[in-house]
């Protein structure tokens, strides 16, 4: 300002900003919205039993209430805060955010723009595969990561999978076969370098003054969940079983939960189930 008078870098400014604006939404809306394409399972299955579908109230191991159902599909359809209210729910428990994928988000283009690949086919081998890694995934979750080079079952694994010509995880570049050392791992530039944890994970931090040490409260090892049937409907309906997630106790002080670095699958787990959603 010069003078008492704004210089032309300030001059103006609110409207050369809602120009920008109006600028970069035109630009965004010449996007062409491409077609969504679902892998056909909602039509393939008249049960709907391949179709996501825990909360909503559950006829039976793995098959929706066909009302319930249609009450879920009339709310995603319509959009109407009215019907979201009306979901036929199987317990107590609501959805986490079912509007979300209504909201305008005002960064970028619109979600409808961006294409998001149907997950594999209910019946297909990509999805069997899958299924092979998530249970030996789930058998060696009290196992911590640097410990599946010299444990017998990581090398189970790693066998079964690198028979499977469907696993999409990484593989050993001279080989071509899965090791312990890169199980579960993702396909993205670096991930078979280095420690399944980042580095990043493990050194403490700060936010300004504020100390963060990077460890997390994590659950007990050895417990496990929905190996009954009555059990498992109930987590689908969103009922409470009554059965709790058990913290490891500080060896210091009992009544305190133990601070532990994450080192293994439960400790993901445990962060993943309570995360900031």
């Amino acid at each position: 300002m010069l003078n008492g008078q704004l210089t032309p870098a300030t001059s103006n400014r609110v409207l050369r900003d809602s120009a920008l604006r109006t600028q970069a939404t035109l630009s965004d809306s010449l996007a062409p919205a491409p077609p969504q394409i679902d892998n056909g399972d909602e039509a393939r299955y008249a049960d709907k039993s391949g179709t996501y579908t825990k909360g909503v109230k559950q006829s039976g191991i793995g098959v929706v209430d066909p009302a319930a159902y249609l009450s879920f599909k009339k709310a995603l359809s319509s959009g109407d805060p009215a019907d979201f209210e009306n979901i036929v729910l199987g317990g107590p428990r609501t959805l986490n955010g079912p509007q979300g994928g209504l909201a305008f988000y005002l960064d970028c283009k619109d979600s409808s723009q961006f294409v998001a690949p149907p997950a594999p086919a209910l019946a297909s081998e990509e999805y069997a595969t899958e299924l092979v890694e998530l249970y030996w995934a789930s058998l060696l979750r009290d196992v911590a990561f640097t410990d599946y080079p010299g444990t017998q079952v990581a090398k189970d694994a790693a066998n079964e999978l690198s028979a499977m010509p469907g696993y999409k995880g990484p593989r050993d570049d001279a080989t071509n076969k899965v090791t312990p050392e890169l199980l579960f791992r993702g396909k993205f530039d670096g991930e078979k370098l280095g420690p399944y944890i980042s580095q990043f994970l493990s050194q403490d931090t700060a936010f300004g003054t504020l100390p963060i040490p990077q460890r997390y409260t994590t659950n007990e090892e050895k417990i496990n969940f929905m190996l009954q049937d009555t059990e498992f409907m109930d987590v689908q309906n969103g009922i409470d079983t009554g059965k709790k997630l058990t913290r490891v106790p500080d060896p210091r002080d009992p009544t305190k939960d133990a601070l532990l670095y994450l080192h293994d699958g439960r400790g993901l787990a445990a962060y993943t189930h309570e995360d900031v959603l």
